[in-house]
């Protein structure tokens, strides 16, 4: 529903523009946030995703191997740009730093 919201608010501000919303690209950020919260939030992300039989191994698993099979495609050429913007001084544990970095899910 959120999805739709959106949609509607970017068409209402540019109603002559083409707008694509990427269902990958929401779902592997909202699995990034998922990796970083608890309790209720967590609890709704995962329902969201449909990912609340799954450990957080096997999410940052399956999403690498879905952006490694994206990203290596012959016949098609996609290109992923989510990132993660921390405010200055804020302290990241160190669990989260490395289910979230590049190496980890390579």
């Amino acid at each position: 529903m959120s999805l739709v919201i959106l949609s509607e608010h970017l068409l209402s501000i540019n109603p002559h523009k083409n707008i694509f919303l990427s269902s990958i690209s929401i779902a592997i950020a909202l699995a990034m946030t998922y990796n970083g919260s608890s309790g209720m939030t967590k609890n709704k992300i995962a329902e969201t995703l449909g990912i609340q039989e799954k450990s957080l191994h096997q999410i940052i698993k399956a999403n690498a191997d879905l952006s490694r099979k994206l990203l290596g495609s012959d016949q098609e050429k996609i290109i992923l740009a989510n990132s993660l913007w921390i405010k200055e001084g804020v302290i990241l544990k160190d669990l989260f730093k490395r289910n979230i970095s590049k190496e980890e899910c390579r």
